[in-house]
């Protein structure tokens, strides 16, 4: 693969990822491998929906976790072809060897639709939030026997409405444009909150709060700069969240995009708001809340001669960087950061691209752990 999505840890101290496979004759599978506790892999499979149509697999991956019985749970789209072209969501659930034992998908005959994060809840159910062409974000649940409601476009109203088992929500987001979807968690109180970007104009952060019977009971938009994109939002051990993205001040001149870190409380109002500026361009990823409280990300940023590098940040509960990692890999060859997890060492999985060693046009999948003392785990 030339890219690695999302990667989550597993209760063996190893890891599981998830992106797209495009074969030889340009079919497109979920990609999904799991590694041991030293980044060696066990078992890679290839899955997704084969169409008739097209006479190829059509599918790709954005996130994968593990789930409650040890197997996996995975989420993505494919590409249906009856009728009008588009994208729809697709669901899969495999046992331990990444097996498929269960398959679903949902789309809406109007518009694309892309499945983009997953998580189990604490019923044992899942929660999956997706991005819809029309500017519009689309969250729903599934209960424990990974059933979903009739009609999840529609506030499940043809199973009676929306309860704490099963429920959809489509939430418009204006003005028109293209939404981003990025990750869905799951609060204290067992509501739920998805984060994305709107990408329209200006772009701004959008973060909805949900009841765990799927009403919306906050809806906040964020402007900090001339732009704001966000990519990752936590929970704080007060009842607040962490949220990490990027912030562009002017239109035209330095500095560029900013790392952006902002403290949220219960409503989502800001408690505090920070930014750092490392190169030209800083792009952090999701970001973590550790057991001491702190919080944990990494940025993706130009370094010398403009190659892609990586800087993993920690910041104190106050916003006030406490240590910082540059990891340059290789010389000439870019990185560039898509996910991070805390693994259940307490170290942490990092996962994107690198630039290949013989052709700078091409990118292959990439992966570290690395530890709380800014060593490499190695293998013995």
């Amino acid at each position: 693969v030339d890219d690695v999505r999302s990667v989550s840890p597993t209760d063996d101290g190893g890891s599981i990822m998830i992106s797209t496979y495009t074969d030889e004759n340009t079919e497109n599978f979920m990609w999904l491998t799991k590694l041991d506790a030293y980044g060696n892999t066990e078992w890679t499979n290839n899955l997704g929906v084969y169409s008739g149509i097209t006479q190829s697999h059509v599918s790709e991956g954005y996130d994968v976790i593990q789930t409650l019985d040890g197997g996996y749970a995975l989420i993505g789209s494919y590409l249906n072809s009856s009728g009008s072209v588009r994208d729809n969501i697709h669901f899969i659930k495999t046992d331990s060897e990444g097996n498929q034992v269960h398959v679903g998908d949902w789309g809406w005959i109007n518009y694309g639709i892309v499945g983009k994060s997953i998580i189990q809840t604490y019923d044992g159910g899942f929660v999956i939030a997706a991005e819809q062409d029309n500017n519009v974000i689309v969250v729903f649940k599934l209960d424990s026997d990974l059933n979903a409601c009739n009609n999840i476009f529609n506030e499940c109203q043809a199973s009676g409405g929306n309860n704490s088992e099963t429920w959809g929500l489509q939430i418009d987001i204006p003005p028109l444009g293209y939404i981003v979807v990025e990750e869905v968690i799951q609060t204290p109180d067992s509501g739920y909150v998805v984060l994305g970007s709107n990408m329209s104009n200006n772009h701004s952060g959008i973060i909805v709060k949900i009841s765990n019977t799927g009403s919306i009971e906050w809806q906040r938009s964020y402007n900090t700069g001339y732009r704001t994109v966000f990519f990752g939002i936590d929970n704080t051990h007060d009842g607040g969240f962490i949220v990490s993205g990027y912030e562009r001040v002017t239109s035209s001149s330095p500095p560029y995009d900013e790392s952006l870190f902002l403290k949220l409380d219960g409503e989502g109002d800001i408690i505090w708001e920070k930014t750092f500026y490392t190169n030209y361009n800083d792009w952090p990823i999701n970001i973590k809340t550790m057991e001491d409280g702190t919080f944990i990300s990494a940025v993706k940023y130009y370094g010398e001669m403009y190659s892609g590098d990586l800087r993993l940040v920690n910041l104190d509960t106050d916003g006030n960087l406490l240590w910082s990692f540059d990891y340059t890999g290789e010389f000439d060859r870019d990185i560039y950061a898509n996910h991070l997890s805390i693994a259940p060492d307490q170290n942490f999985l990092i996962v994107g691209r690198q630039e290949d060693a013989e052709n700078s046009n091409n990118y292959e999948g990439w992966v570290m752990k690395i530890g709380t003392n800014d060593i490499f785990i190695p293998n013995p």
